[in-house]
């Protein structure tokens, strides 16, 4: 066991073809963000239950859940690729936690991805403020990697590319009992063109969740496209129709391969 905190916690992953996109033959930005996340759960468990370097900064009543990401894609994973994820805490206060994350294999840094988390009450779906002092006084926060979440607006350039109501299955809800983040991604890249997606690879991805969607709602995706010097970008509307409250806006920028 560890006798001091570790700043950045990494972990090793070999990809799987159960990992692998039939339509790109890499690895799915879903199952790399799920990746982190575990990774991110276990540097939690070290900071906490296992290192015990201080306590918890939820109750067992309460979890996290992410707002923001800001995604820098350099190449996507291939089959028997070995990754490393590392991730660290790059600021925290009484609202919320980012995380600065990167995935490397082999051959060089695949992906950097700053994430921003809010605790949430399990029985009233309120956030909660959080005691950051043990975390700050721990020495653990990195502040060399911040990044700025970039707004994403549809604006009068962007060309409507489709629209498409989607119902909430049970493979959507994840154990907070709502949509799992990484499946707004998936309905995104799902209502893209396959010939687009055979010619081109993304290259930055913004994402800013909304009100939480739970199970048996019903879901628009509304998306927008538009080329600025031969760079593409989409840009994905998701509101829950039952609430009329937006749940996440994705912006998805593309290159020619």
């Amino acid at each position: 066991m560890s006798t001091e905190p570790i700043k950045i916690f990494e972990q090793n992953y070999t990809v799987t073809p159960a990992d692998i996109s039939q339509e790109t033959n890499r690895m799915t930005v879903a199952g790399l963000l799920q990746k982190m996340l575990d990774t991110s759960f276990e540097h939690d468990s070290h900071l906490t239950r296992e290192g015990n370097f201080f306590e918890p900064l939820l109750t067992e009543e309460e979890t996290w859940v992410v707002t923001q990401y800001t995604i820098e894609v350099h190449d996507l994973p291939k089959l028997d690729d070995e990754l490393t994820i590392t991730t660290r805490v790059v600021l925290a206060n009484s609202f919320f936690v980012n995380r600065y994350f990167t995935v490397s294999n082999q051959e060089g840094l695949l992906i950097e991805n700053q994430s921003q988390y809010v605790g949430i009450n399990l029985n009233t779906r309120a956030s909660v403020r959080l005691d950051v002092k043990p975390l700050k006084e721990s020495g653990i926060i990195d502040r060399s990697q911040k990044k700025r979440f970039n707004k994403i607006k549809v604006t009068d350039d962007a060309v409507v590319m489709n629209e498409t109501l989607y119902e909430i299955q049970k493979k959507d809800i994840d154990y907070n009992n709502h949509v799992n983040n990484t499946v707004y991604i998936i309905w995104c890249l799902a209502v893209i063109p396959e010939e687009f997606k055979q010619t081109h690879q993304m290259t930055h991805i913004d994402v800013k969740y909304g009100h939480e969607v739970l199970p048996d709602a019903t879901v628009k995706i509304s998306s927008f496209e538009k080329v600025i010097d031969n760079k593409t970008t989409t840009i994905h509307i998701i509101e829950n129709v039952d609430t009329n409250k937006e749940a996440c806006q994705i912006q998805i920028d593309w290159q020619e391969q």
